[in-house]
């Protein structure tokens, strides 16, 4: 019998392709950790033969990671599937096309050799890149040069947005399969399961703010712990370049992580520029700041627990934050009483209607006094409710500032206090021999933080950090909460989810833990710490004198005085010029004419002075007329006489303005 060679060749081919026509459909169904194949497919196709998964090399790339315990896999099952195939059936292929043809099947290897060498150079040398750049230069020229112009533009952009991503933009693969090398070493799996999961958008550099630009569903690995969770946003984030938001869906049946472009938020918010959206919230409304969105972020004192915990360290804005909550409640009525051990944190609100501070460190009992005032009112609201349900009241707020300075004085205060001084029985200052340990004005705080809110009365603690023993339990019940510029302990011991976000360095950027999180610029009067002051307290005052009252509203006039020929006053004839009985003039009011600080500086009624130092000599005389000093070396800012409407700009006599810049500075040119 004899068996012709070329036959032979082909028949070997045959079979060689309905082997693989068939066990490649079938190797599609076995699972990612282990191969049910026969072992002739494994054999060709390069495949361990225990059919277990023990790299995470893929078709494509090589391994980069062994994942056996004792790390002994060899070089083979490290390569990529590609080659394992080829050095695995290329002799099979190579036997049978000799059989076929000897002349043909030593080109086709010599041309593939040759290629592959050429590669491989041109990978090490660096002129293949060159040469491709080359080459892609002068397809670029010819089609600018002989395409048409129709081509050239809407319909070239409508053909690449139909192409698939990995036609339209090559290097997004390579993209993809980075990030699978890497997120496998946060999940434990094969990095080939964690790129079948990654949808990343080829464009993602040019989303819009709030647009999704990647999304990854969870391999089966991934616990998404929160260590696992801060891991992977950290990778997501320096492979992109740019802030990102994140959206962990777990409670979907297949869990997915959506990361979209985060929105850009204000560096800084000024009062001005909100005012008129500030003044028109409702009494259960504090602003705070905006967000991301542009919208107004408010302290909603109708919440289940409103009262606050304010933690941040130290210049990061608490103080502004404060003065701003002051100034929008005692602006709406309400009043503000405020224990401040730094001194300094409400300085410019001394004396506005509606607003009391202890600042004196050496004073501790005058701080227990007005927190026990605090709390007399809230006894006072409690029985007035019980004797009429539908009784309502104005918001009154507690600050205390730096709590964990205040906590330490208070303990050391209480601890050399006299046990059962005969002075103190029946007050709050009673100190029995067995008492607890606590200063009793924490039981007061308690009581507040407990049923004030129902009475309109409120809690706002604020300092470096929210420990739990500075706070004497209170914490727990402190259920709106600002942080900014924290480490992340602070962050577990006051909110405790995982991951923690970064903290923004940017001034004045607290994140709002109310039932969620929302990002915050908060309000500021202005840069300078003076200036802000006097913008806040001239808010706060909502155009009332210093006494509370409400100034004039109408311009001042003075009457009419027109003299007879005997130079008194006559009843016949005031009001008119003698002389033809025409309408007299009014006469030229000798404190000058209304004017704003403005228009002073403007039309040069105070030479030499700016606002700024106008605003700072009024807060230096107000200052003078409360505790009696002299500041300005006994000289007295003028009082303000009209305003058009309440919440306008003040005006003072024009003449009082320059008499008083004249002695405060000198007579000078304008």
């Amino acid at each position: 019998m004899t068996i012709h060679l070329p036959v032979l060749g082909r028949v070997i081919l045959a079979v060689l392709t309905v082997h693989e026509l068939v066990f490649a459909v079938r190797h599609l169904k076995c699972t990612p950790d282990k191969c049910e194949c026969p072992l002739p497919h494994k054999l060709l196709a390069g495949l361990p033969l225990h059919g277990k998964t023990v790299t995470d090399a893929t078709y494509w790339r090589r391994a980069n990671k062994d994942l056996t315990r004792p790390q002994t896999v060899g070089w083979w099952l490290k390569l990529p599937g590609w080659r394992r195939r080829l050095y695995s059936t290329g002799p099979v292929l190579a036997v049978a096309g000799l059989l076929i043809n000897l002349a043909l099947t030593v080109t086709v290897v010599m041309g593939a050799a040759a290629c592959l060498v050429g590669l491989r150079i041109a990978r090490r040398t660096g002129w293949g890149k060159r040469l491709r750049g080359w080459a892609l230069k002068r397809l670029r020229v010819a089609w600018d040069k002989r395409a048409p112009e129709r081509l050239r533009t809407e319909h070239v952009k409508q053909l690449r947005g139909r192409l698939p991503w990995w036609l339209r933009t090559p290097r997004h693969r390579n993209r993809v399969q980075t990030m699978g090398m890497l997120l496998s070493t946060i999940t434990g799996t094969a990095s080939s399961q964690v790129e079948r999961g990654v949808t990343w958008k080829p464009d993602y550099a040019t989303v819009e703010p709030g647009e999704e630009v990647a999304r990854w569903v969870l391999p089966r690995g991934f616990k998404a712990t929160g260590g696992e969770k801060s891991l992977a946003q950290d990778v997501w984030r320096s492979r992109v370049g740019f802030d990102l938001a994140f959206g962990w869906h777990l409670e979907v049946a297949e869990p997915v992580l959506v990361m979209k472009r985060a929105r850009e938020m204000p560096s800084t918010v000024y009062l001005h520029e909100v005012r008129e959206r500030v003044e028109a919230l409702p009494d259960n409304k504090t602003a705070i700041g905006l967000d991301d969105l542009g919208s107004l972020v408010c302290w909603n004192w109708e919440l289940e627990n409103p009262h606050g915990l304010i933690v941040a360290g130290s210049r990061h804005g608490k103080t502004e934050l404060n003065r701003s909550l002051t100034a929008q409640v005692v602006r709406k009525g309400g009043k503000v009483y405020a224990v401040d051990c730094k001194r300094v944190s409400f300085q410019g609100l001394e004396g506005v209607p509606g607003f009391e501070a202890r600042n004196n460190p050496r004073d501790i009992r005058g701080m227990w006094e007005l927190i026990e005032r605090f709390y007399g009112e809230m006894e006072r609201r409690a029985e007035e409710r019980e004797k009429n349900p539908t009784a309502e009241f104005k918001r009154w707020l507690l600050i205390i500032e730096e709590v964990n300075q205040f906590s330490a004085m208070t303990d050391d205060w209480w601890e050399e206090m006299e046990v059962e001084d005969p002075r103190d029985e029946g007050t709050l200052f009673w100190k029995p021999r067995r008492g607890k340990k606590t200063p009793r004005v924490w039981r007061w705080i308690k009581s507040l933080c407990w049923e004030g809110a129902e009475f309109g009365m409120h809690v706002i603690v604020d300092g470096q950090d929210g420990e739990f023993q500075a706070l004497k339990g209170v914490r727990n019940v402190l259920g709106m909460r600002l942080l900014g510029g924290y480490q992340p302990q602070q962050w577990k011991a006051c909110v405790g989810t995982t991951p923690v976000p970064e903290a923004p360095k940017t001034k004045g950027r607290f994140c709002l833990v109310a039932g969620g999180q929302t990002w915050v610029q908060a309000l500021v009067g202005h840069l300078d710490k003076n200036e802000s002051a006097a913008i806040w307290r001239d808010f706060a005052r909502a155009g009332r004198r210093m006494d509370g009252s409400l100034p004039v509203t109408e311009p001042v006039i003075e009457p009419d005085i027109v003299t007879g020929h005997d130079g008194y006053h006559s009843d016949k004839t005031a009001g008119h010029d003698v002389d033809g009985m025409r309408p007299a003039k009014p006469a030229i009011d000798p404190r000058g004419i209304p004017v704003s600080l403005a228009e002073a500086e403007r039309d040069g009624l105070v030479p030499g002075a700016t606002i700024r130092a106008l605003r700072q000599d009024r807060y230096l005389s107000d200052k003078d007329e409360q505790d009696g000093g002299n500041r300005l070396g006994g000289l007295r800012f003028p009082k303000p006489v009209a305003e058009i409407r309440n919440g306008q700009t003040e005006r003072f006599w024009s003449a009082e303005l320059t008499a008083f810049n004249e002695a405060r500075r000198g007579k000078r040119v304008a």
